[in-house]
């Protein structure tokens, strides 16, 4: 059995290949630590997501407070300085916030009504250089835990339509342009059957592909849909299995070029599948982070991923049982995929990350939560690190 896990750690891979071998401290020096949000006296904070595109980061997360949930967004840019929180969802019932960053920002939460949960997307446009403001709202109906990619001016959703027994998983894209305004004719939706909401979805876009992959029962669901190259609706490929195990789930998908990849839970540990040739078939799995043993309480889930140039991140928190161990973030140089290269390492906490190439090199965001800790008001922390 798996303990509650504890830790964080991202984990960094190169051109898609993985070795078991031991770690080398490796990171550039990190940025100073920020400190993005404090809950108020008695509530608790959750870290949700982060995305990051050329010098613009957004942070999403919820607040569970005594009047009720709360989503915010800050966004940011790389000179580390960010503008005031703000509120999501339309109202204080928002939890399980997402945010995808592209020609616009997205976010989606799930706010909670009294006929049920229900998704709700947010488009903020930016009307100047790094500056984002609300610009529309919309409905997607009955649902909850989405997920959300973008990729120009495109945004594909994927969420738990829990209106039915057993819930279904759905998926919506649409593209935002001056001639397709909100609601646009160009939604394209489809119904993908049984979904288990508690297992995870998550959804990507690469250049030509829309990637979905969500548990049914206990098998890990893979689709993709080929993009139009005109005003038409996406091209549905097959869905297949990429594996059937009760202790399979939490998958998380990245996409760039003609690249995916997939990083889900397998028992205690945490792997890595690999696409080349825009999700037709995958290699792995690769392991990224291993219990220890077999027959211990103890193991790791990825909590995201990400891709930029050749470059993969894998962020997860895991440890072993009574022990607390340091979670690590590790990087491998395509030159030898079998040395392990520490990136970051936190105690006690959850954390997300996103991945960015700029003229000095690559960078690794992430924000984390210290709700692992016994702290009477949680805080949500930022921290930027240079990767040689």
């Amino acid at each position: 059995m798996t303990r509650p896990f504890r830790g964080a750690s991202a984990l960094l891979v190169s051109a898609i290949a993985m070795g078991t071998i031991a770690s080398t401290a490796v990171a550039g020096p990190p940025s100073d630590r920020q400190v993005l949000a404090t809950a108020p006296p008695g509530a608790s904070l959750t870290v949700g997501d982060i995305d990051a595109a050329r010098d613009t980061v957004a942070v999403v997360w919820h607040e569970q407070r005594d009047a009720g949930p709360r989503s915010f967004l800050r966004f940011g840019d790389d000179d580390g300085s960010f503008g005031p929180p703000e509120a999501l969802g339309g109202t204080r019932n928002a939890v399980d916030p997402r945010v995808a960053i592209c020609e616009f920002l997205w976010t989606s939460v799930t706010r909670k009504t009294r006929s049920g949960p229900r998704v709700i997307v947010e488009t903020w446009t930016s009307p100047a250089p790094k500056l984002f403001e609300p610009y529309s709202l919309r409905n997607l109906g009955h649902g909850k835990k989405a997920d959300i990619a973008c990729r120009d001016s495109r945004v594909a959703v994927a969420w738990f339509d829990t209106s039915r027994s057993p819930a279904h998983l759905m998926l919506r894209t649409w593209v935002l342009t001056d001639a397709c305004a909100d609601p646009c004719d160009l939604d394209y939706e489809v119904d993908l059957g049984r979904a288990a909401p508690g297992r995870g979805v998550s959804v990507a876009i690469g250049s030509k592909r829309i990637y979905v992959s969500w548990m049914r029962d206990t098998a890990l669901r893979f689709r993709s849909f080929t993009l139009p190259t005109g005003s038409v609706d996406p091209t549905p490929n097959p869905a297949v299995t990429l594996a059937d195990d009760p202790a399979v789930r939490q998958p998380y998908l990245a996409a760039q070029g003609r690249r995916a990849v997939l990083a889900h839970q397998s028992g205690g540990d945490t792997v890595l599948r690999s696409s080349r040739d825009h999700g037709a078939t995958f290699d792995g799995p690769f392991a990224v982070w291993q219990a220890p043993c077999t027959d211990c309480e103890a193991g790791s889930r990825p909590t995201g991923a990400d891709m930029s140039g050749s470059h993969t991140v894998v962020e997860a928190f895991g440890g072993t049982f009574p022990d607390d161990t340091a979670a690590e973030s590790r990087f491998v140089d395509a030159a030898d995929y079998r040395v392990w290269r520490t990136v970051t390492s936190r105690d006690d906490a959850r954390q997300v990350g996103a991945l960015v190439v700029r003229q000095e090199g690559v960078a690794i965001l992430e924000a984390w939560d210290d709700g692992f800790r016994d702290v009477t008001r949680h805080r949500l922390r930022y921290q930027e690190t240079s990767l040689p």
